[in-house]
């Protein structure tokens, strides 16, 4: 999961449009205009386990962050569950398993078990936004294994770290796709020494691994973001080959130590 840094002022609008609506609340998700403008924010994956929403049989969902059933036991939270602070993008894998209600919901702020990308009600009953380093300090990895001592509750009940076969395991995706990019980076670290052209090619489809919007990036980013930089000054200042080695090779093998 990474920290989604929404405009706040955009969003006021956009609540406000919504609200003006005549038409039932609980569909204020299924407006083209609404879903359009949070596919924009949150791009096209999950904000949950981030894969890609454009892969075949994954669906693209808005998640209600705060259940919608909250509202009809918890009052004070009835204003709350169709704003469109409430509203994130996921696969419909995440959104059927995410399991909420097992927090103080008599008492806000009310998050039960799971941590959301953005927003949130703070002790004083407004939505307040998040920051990336409360989102960087309690997710982190462990090679592919998604690990937090505070929101643990919450990555088993997405099931973040296996069961299901290898089209259903989130843990075998990520690792998978972890060492695939491993491999990706080794490679372009030779094609640098001798062949600059081919090795700018190979970069070029790494470079998009590291973008915000691209599946598992904050796992790629934590494993791989210095060798990616070192690389990156390889190219465009040919550095010594020996020093890109050794940062990969240390790379690897702290990636191997923390499995």
């Amino acid at each position: 999961m990474r920290f989604i840094c929404r405009d706040q002022q955009q969003d006021s609008n956009i609540n406000t449009s919504m609200h003006s609506l005549k038409r039932n609340k609980k569909t204020y998700h299924d407006v083209s205009w609404v879903r359009n403008y949070l596919i924009s924010v949150y791009g096209k994956k999950c904000c949950y386990c981030e894969i890609s929403l454009e892969r075949p049989n994954t669906s693209l969902q808005i998640d209600h962050f705060y259940p919608e059933n909250v509202g009809k036991n918890v009052p004070n939270l009835q204003n709350y569950v169709y704003d469109i602070y409430n509203f994130h993008v996921s696969c419909h894998r995440c959104n059927k398993k995410k399991n909420m209600y097992n927090g103080d919901i008599n008492n806000p702020p009310y998050t039960g078990p799971a941590l959301s990308p953005d927003y949130y009600i703070d002790s004083n009953g407004a939505w307040q936004l998040s920051n990336e380093n409360y989102i960087k300090t309690h997710i982190s990895y462990k090679g592919a294994v998604v690990y937090s001592a505070k929101y643990s509750q919450f990555i088993n009940a997405l099931k973040l770290n296996g069961e299901g076969n290898k089209h259903k395991s989130a843990l075998l995706d990520r690792a998978q796709y972890l060492y695939a990019t491993q491999k990706e980076i080794k490679r372009c670290f030779e094609l640098a020494n001798y062949n600059k052209r081919d090795a700018q090619k190979e970069f070029d489809k790494i470079r998009k691994k590291f973008e915000p919007n691209a599946e598992y990036s904050v796992m790629i980013q934590i494993h791989f973001g210095k060798a990616y930089k070192m690389l990156e000054n390889r190219l465009q200042k040919r550095i010594s080959l020996t020093m890109l080695l050794n940062v990969f090779i240390r790379e690897i093998w702290n990636f191997i130590s923390n499995k």
